[in-house]
């Protein structure tokens, strides 16, 4: 039956490609497996829901190889497809947060996440790569004036002034980290230090990284920042130099480590450490914040998002 199904959905899927709201009706009735609705085409926008009472709008440009987030999101939902515990996780967090961050933004589905959750929160979406910059910033107008996300075309680093971006082309691969290969352009970008940044705006709580491998260098341009306020952070580690790098940027201040295990939950941990290959992202946060929201040493997917829903 299950195939059944499928062979159809392929049969209608390339006869109304692009039609978004008509593939809206379909995933009511019926979900592909994922390496069949990634081929498909679908362009326009669609509501992602959070909570019962929380939602926000995104663009899906249609184009597999740089639309493959939206796509998940679309019919996965969130929580169950792309980063699902990191999302779910992320907006519990965001709830009680007063000064937001994320950190290579993307097309913004983390900044919108915390900001449909948390309306009063202040929200800066930092992301240096202009063409993503202009989905980013597409986004944030998709949802309205209420969602006053401020969004800076800037790689965040441990200096201010001007680096080099490198760029595959797909829409998660920038970074300020040197890189070679086919495919591969690089251009200047304005880079800035979060603490220089924050002499003139608000101070984050809350931070998402996620700069591919340049992670540490965000976590130095905090300077004395750190240490004072000492920010929950949910961040990318992707080798042993950035989880090294966090580790000595942290030192001493009584963090707290929990990977993020995607669709399982979290687990407390001494040091970043990859058990899979979807195993990247990880919490850092103070005692008093993960007793506040339940988080013990093991805690499921299932928990974070009955949290999330209280």
């Amino acid at each position: 039956m299950k195939g059944l199904w499928r062979d159809l959905f392929i049969k209608v899927a390339y006869r109304i490609r692009t039609h978004v709201w008509l593939f809206d009706l379909i995933r009511h009735v019926y979900v592909p497996p994922k390496n069949v609705y990634r081929k498909v085409i679908i362009k326009g926008a669609f509501p992602v829901r959070v909570t019962s009472h929380a939602t926000f709008r995104i663009f899906n440009h249609g184009r597999a190889e740089d639309s493959a987030i939206e796509t998940d999101l679309f019919w996965a939902g969130l929580g169950n497809g792309w980063e699902g515990t990191s999302l779910l996780l992320w907006a519990l967090l965001a709830k009680d947060a007063q000064c937001i961050h994320d950190i290579g933004a993307n097309t913004g589905v983390y900044a919108l996440t915390s900001k449909c959750i948390n309306p009063k929160a202040a929200v800066v979406a930092f992301e240096p790569s202009e063409w993503v910059y202009e989905r980013l910033v597409k986004n944030v107008k998709l949802n309205g004036p209420e969602f006053d996300i401020t969004t800076e075309m800037l790689a965040v680093s441990d200096r201010s002034g001007e680096a080099i971006l490198y760029d595959s082309g797909a829409i998660d691969s920038a970074s300020v980290q040197p890189r070679s290969g086919v495919g591969v352009w690089s251009f200047p970008v304005s880079t800035i230090r979060l603490d220089e940044y924050c002499a003139g705006n608000c101070v984050p709580d809350l931070l998402k990284i996620d700069v591919e491998g340049h992670e540490q260098h965000v976590l130095y341009g905090l300077g004395e920042l750190l240490a004072y306020v000492k920010p929950t952070m949910l961040i990318e580690i992707l080798d042993e130099p950035t989880a090294h790098g966090v580790m000595r940027a942290i030192e001493g201040l009584d963090y707290r480590i929990f990977a993020i295990r995607e669709g399982i939950g979290i687990e407390r941990v001494s040091q970043p450490k990859r058990v899979a290959r979807s195993d990247r992202n990880y919490l850092l946060c103070q005692a008093a914040l993960s007793r506040r929201h339940g988080l013990n040493e093991h805690t499921s997917h299932g928990q974070i998002m009955a949290a999330l829903d209280r």
